[in-house]
């Protein structure tokens, strides 16, 4: 990890620690009638909100697709948002600020969710472009020795020296099809591995299958 990525870590760290502590100490405070010490100002307020979206938005992008840390942060999100949209901002800014509380995840999640859906139909269409052509797959198979095609996949198998070999050489397919978000069929048997490529949601092959391939043969 570099040193950048790691002072921004520790820094988003800190921040969701200091809001954190904000939130539930203002929530308290308030509840209970002790001296908030102009910390419910609306400018202090907005800007500890801000800092919080900040460090989430960071947590999100970078961490989240650990599924026990997803777990824990929407968990933390939805106790959070809670306190904040239901209780602090209220009393601060008065109840008016409700009708948005309520209005803003949806607005969220409708935006959100079609831009998504629209984003991925998109790249699906440049991406991909629909199946090849059998000249395309003929002209492809050049670049590709050892790799057969029954029409709807690319097939080869890879000998190896030994089993643990196999396993290794498993792995390394394996992050090439993390990083390509494209996951072929395998079978060890032994010291060879049978790769299977195919664009399995459209029903043939693609260029992303031969450019997966190429990477494969590259290990």
């Amino acid at each position: 990890m570099s040193p950048l990525v790691t002072y921004v870590t520790n820094l988003k760290e800190f921040v969701l620690v200091v809001c954190i502590l904000y939130f539930y100490g203002l929530a308290f405070a308030m509840q209970f009638g002790k001296s908030l010490f102009h910390l419910d100002h609306p400018a202090v307020f907005l800007t500890m909100c801000t800092l919080y979206l900040l460090a989430v938005g960071y947590e999100i992008v970078f961490n989240w697709w650990k599924a026990r840390l997803f777990i824990i942060w929407f968990l933390l999100w939805v106790v959070s948002y809670g306190i904040i949209g239901l209780y602090l901002a209220p009393s601060i800014f008065g109840r008016w600020i409700l009708v948005y509380v309520f209005i803003e995840p949806l607005i969220i999640v409708f935006i959100g969710g079609f831009a998504f859906s629209v984003g991925r139909v998109l790249a699906l269409h440049f991406t991909q472009r629909g199946t090849l052509t059998p000249g395309e797959l003929e002209r492809a198979l050049r670049k590709l020795p050892g790799w057969n095609t029954d029409g709807q996949s690319l097939i080869k198998t890879f000998e190896n020296r030994d089993f643990e070999d196999a396993l290794n050489f498993v792995n390394q397919v394996g992050r090439i099809a993390v990083s390509m978000r494209h996951y072929p069929r395998l079978k060890i048997s032994g010291p060879c591995v049978t790769v299977r490529l195919s664009s399995w949601h459209i029903g043939g092959l693609t260029r992303t299958d031969v450019n997966q391939a190429l990477r494969i043969d590259s290990i």
